[in-house]
């Protein structure tokens, strides 16, 4: 779905769906560069869940990210953040 804009109840009923929504971010730098050392093992799966779902596994990384500071609350620590990611992707590893 393109050029559409969504209120915040349309965008949560979109994404209860499963559909595919595409994000257009500000033009102005409102990212920061975030490097994290993972175990190959894990890595290697985040790829493979990432092609997947034909997005780049930065994008997937992101998204665990951010889905595990919303449902926790969004004030957590990197650590259990980190946390939560290692779980998702031996999640993913399993269900793979």
């Amino acid at each position: 779905m393109k050029d559409q804009d969504f209120t915040e109840a349309e965008f949560d009923e979109l994404w209860e769906k499963g559909e595919r929504v595409e994000v257009i971010r500000p033009k102005k730098a409102t990212m920061s560069v975030f490097s994290l050392k993972i175990d190959r093992d894990l890595f290697k799966a985040l790829v493979e869940r990432a092609q997947e779902m034909d997005i780049p596994p930065s994008a997937l990384a992101r998204h665990f990210i951010a889905e595990g500071l919303l449902a926790n609350g969004a004030e957590m620590p990197t650590e259990q953040v980190l946390k939560i990611l290692q779980k998702r992707i031996r999640d993913l590893e399993k269900a793979g």
